[in-house]
């Protein structure tokens, strides 16, 4: 009698551990489709331009004083343009209009705004700064740069946009002691300051992604549009980049979970606990089914983003052969192990012990084996390595 109520009771166990592991299976590729695939909430994919222009990089000096460098802004969306704080003209406008593109999109980590003075000789940090607060400018997110005019200058050209100030052309008359060069003119302008009135975006990759006008509201909806498509575009290949780091971890803690339960099971058979070894060994199997989604996903996202397959062992010599021992072993024992498991849990849900038991003396060695490979091979691997190679 108690052997059929324990028969009984292994069966419903049995449906009960299926059910489970087909809901985390499905959960789990259902989570990871909807939080890591390519997002869709953005909308469709700003096309390429048709332009192949890398952004310079720009080394001048903000409104704070200190040194930028746009090498900060490599990996975020970026938008520049050139004005100065005393224009008369559009650059009002085109300060008004990057405030209010800022408004739009809020704060995002992803997004810098610049804005380059083409008269540094009265715009120096303190009035970019004031000038900047006047705007209610987030410097978090927006920097006003001055420098030298002959880089200002170069800046715009590689921009394809122009910067003129007849301060530079007027000193570099007296410089060379031109017979026209105006003795006044280094501390007066003698004309008007030309500089472009178009705001360039430049993408993550620091390529000038295209032009608009600062002073056309069109161009600026445009402007605020294509800044959310690849804002989000960025904010999707980080989180593509932070699964992909952190998921060798997760499935070698997986592993070493299924190896502790494992030994624990093992244990609770030896000692006569029948009913503690079983939720043990459906502990394991369960662990090793959540293992198995999780490297599926690692893989799969890993030739979606990157276009890789395996991560291969870079450093020669004599651990190269034995890691790649322990992998095709690994590689190799764990093709069988859900076979082995699966049958080896449905022998005993349907009460055929000794069947069981002569399965389990294979079925766990071999289980444990590549449990604890698992972890080696991503000791060796993501720790070993660059450890040899510094070397």
């Amino acid at each position: 009698m108690d052997h059929r109520r324990s028969r009984r009771a292994m069966t419903r166990l049995d449906l009960l551990i299926w059910v489970l592991m087909v809901a985390v299976c499905a959960a789990m590729i259902i989570w990871s489709w909807i939080r890591f695939a390519p997002d869709s909430a953005a909308g469709p994919a700003a096309p390429q331009p048709p332009v192949n222009i890398q952004a310079p990089r720009i080394a001048l000096t903000n409104q704070e004083g200190q040194p930028f460098d746009s090498q900060s802004l490599r990996g975020k969306v970026w938008a520049v343009d050139f004005i100065f704080t005393n224009c008369p003209g559009p650059c009002p406008i085109m300060t008004g209009n990057l405030a209010a593109l800022q408004k739009a999109i809020g704060p995002n980590p992803n997004v810098h705004l610049v804005s380059i003075t083409c008269d540094p000789w009265r715009d120096d940090p303190a009035t970019l700064k004031r000038y900047a607060e006047s705007y209610g400018a987030d410097l978090d997110q927006w920097t006003f740069l001055t420098g030298e005019f002959a880089d200002i200058q170069k800046y715009a050209a590689a921009f394809l946009l122009t910067a003129e100030n007849p301060r530079e052309a007027a000193e570099s008359l007296n410089a060379a002691g031109e017979d026209d060069a105006d003795p006044a003119a280094p501390g007066e302008h003698s004309g008007p300051i030309v500089h472009s009135s178009r705001i360039v975006l430049v993408d993550r990759d620091g390529q000038v992604y295209d032009w608009y006008m600062g002073t056309e509201a069109q161009d600026m909806q445009r402007l605020i549009g294509d800044v959310r498509v690849l804002a989000a575009a960025g904010a999707s290949q980080e989180r593509y980049a932070s699964l992909l780091k952190a998921l060798p971890t997760v499935n070698a803690s997986l592993n070493a979970l299924a190896a502790v339960l494992l030994l624990i099971g093992r244990l609770l058979i030896r000692q006569g606990r029948r009913a503690a070894h079983m939720r043990c060994m459906i502990g394991a199997f369960l662990v090793s089914v959540v293992f198995l989604v999780s490297y599926i996903t690692y893989h799969t996202l890993r030739q979606m983003e990157q276009g890789l397959g395996h991560t291969k062992w870079e450093v020669d010599g004599v651990m190269r052969w034995a890691y790649y021992a322990i992998l095709i072993s690994h590689v190799v024992l764990a093709a069988a192990v859900p076979f082995l498991a699966i049958r080896t849990l449905w022998l005993a849900a349907s009460g055929r012990f000794l069947q069981h038991r002569r399965l389990a003396v294979i079925t766990w060695p071999i289980w444990m084996y590549v449990s604890l490979t698992g972890v080696l091979v991503y000791l060796m691997l993501y720790h070993l390595q660059p450890l040899l190679a510094a070397a």
